[in-house]
């Protein structure tokens, strides 16, 4: 005596039982992990971070005319005054190169001469973090 129905041979059937067990342990997988997070965040008041004035980077940023004059602040200075007031933030920083970070922005009229020879200078003087300004055209 034949208890199940016979198959007809052209369907498959697909099982959704391993589809409802996957379900059924992420739900509860998901449940689980976000009591422990709630548990692990107590709520409490941590103290506050003190002495890391001294940390702070230093943005400075160098802006080189068309006519190819080196600015900074608003005044017009020459290349070894330029270098002149990077070394003296780097050494109010510590002399730590890696507080010091450099924005270079330079006219797209302007070769890229003076712009080389910074960046050439600036790297003897330790300094990694340089960014060169540039307009994204739309």
């Amino acid at each position: 005596m034949r208890l199940s129905k016979p198959r007809k041979q052209g369907q498959l059937g697909i099982s959704m039982t391993p589809m409802i067990d996957i379900v059924f342990l992420l739900i509860i997988f998901f449940m689980t992990v976000s009591q422990i997070t709630y548990v692990n965040d107590e709520p409490l008041e941590l103290p506050q971070l003190a002495g890391t004035d001294d940390q702070e980077t230093s943005t400075f940023t160098i802006n080189i005319t068309s006519e190819g004059s080196i600015v900074i602040s608003g005044r017009t200075v020459s290349l070894s005054e330029t270098l002149l007031f990077v070394g003296q933030e780097l050494s109010a920083r510590g002399g730590d190169p890696s507080q010091v970070k450099i924005m270079i922005r330079c006219d797209h009229r302007r070769s890229s001469d003076l712009v080389n020879e910074l960046v050439r200078k600036l790297s003897e003087l330790g300094i990694r973090q340089i960014r060169v300004g540039v307009q994204v055209s739309s």
